[in-house]
């Protein structure tokens, strides 16, 4: 190899270090600006004693309360049927897992594999939203925030972590919602 074709080689692997230290730098300071941004919110959930079922925080409720956060918590007290309804709209966080407790006061374990825990707890947050004036939702939009709690006990994988007829029969009885079982999510 001569020296010209040397130093051409070396000049490209110095360009190409430095882009990609560009590239890693940028990224760095892009994922430190989102965890920045994103509001850091610990959530803790009161639920009705003795609960078993799906519990929803339903979110632009029109008679709802906004969230309210001290010090970073939002407390969210469930009523008798497992809804929470709120004005204020989803949002993006982080933080850690909710805690939460019955209205008597009992510790309820937050479980973040439900395919593995044993006992009383509540698991398997999700958003679902579902548009207004159609076959399934024929009301107005919804976004709901969807929890299961109850006895769990370990699974194999290939079950759903909600077991899908409570959380249909709790959409229907709740919110109106049809067949939610034979559309895709919306």
């Amino acid at each position: 190899m001569d020296s010209y074709s040397s130093h051409t080689s070396g000049k490209r692997f110095r360009k190409l270090g430095a882009v990609i230290l560009f590239c890693s730098l940028l990224g760095v300071f892009m994922i430190s600006y989102h965890a920045q941004t994103t509001p850091t919110t610990r959530w803790h959930f009161i639920i009705p004693s003795e609960f078993e079922g799906v519990l929803a925080i339903q979110y632009n409720c029109p008679h709802g309360d906004p969230f309210i956060s001290a010090n970073g918590k939002i407390t969210v007290s469930f009523n008798t049927r497992g809804v929470y309804c709120t004005s204020s709209d989803s949002f993006a966080y982080r933080g850690p897992l909710p805690t939460a407790e019955t209205v008597d006061g009992l510790a309820v374990q937050y479980v973040s594999d439900a395919y593995e825990y044993e006992g009383y707890g509540m698991c398997c947050a999700s958003i679902r939203s579902f548009m207004g004036g159609t076959f399934r939702n024929p009301g107005l939009d919804l976004t709901l925030g969807l929890y299961w709690v109850g006895t769990m006990e370990p699974r194999p994988r290939s079950e759903p972590e909600i077991p899908y007829n409570h959380l249909e029969l709790f959409l229907q009885r709740e919110f109106g919602l049809r067949d939610i079982r034979s559309y895709p999510q919306e």
